[in-house]
């Protein structure tokens, strides 16, 4: 019984690190698609090119921290909720 316990927790580990790996990639990726929504009023409300790509470039750079930041405090939830989970146990 401690060996297929011991083979339950070995496999999660790698399953686990794996679908944090996708939620990651996903969370930055929305975050910095989210900066075409003002990037596209900017093109329409007829502001200069050059200004809508130093505005995008910040933008892009800040839904990528946006969503880095998003994955990361979520992952922190989830953990302490699974520990909490435990306590109670």
């Amino acid at each position: 019984m401690i060996y297929l316990r011991a083979l339950i927790i070995a496999l999660a580990v790698p399953v686990f690190s794996i679908l944090w790996g996708i939620y990651f990639f996903v969370c930055c990726s929305v975050g910095t698609l989210l900066a075409f929504i003002p990037i596209g009023i900017m093109k329409i409300s007829g502001m200069p090119e050059t200004q809508v790509t130093q505005i995008g470039n910040d933008l892009f750079s800040v839904g990528g921290l946006l969503g880095l930041i998003f994955c990361l405090y979520t992952t922190y939830r989830f953990i302490r909720a699974v520990r909490k989970g435990k306590e109670k146990r």
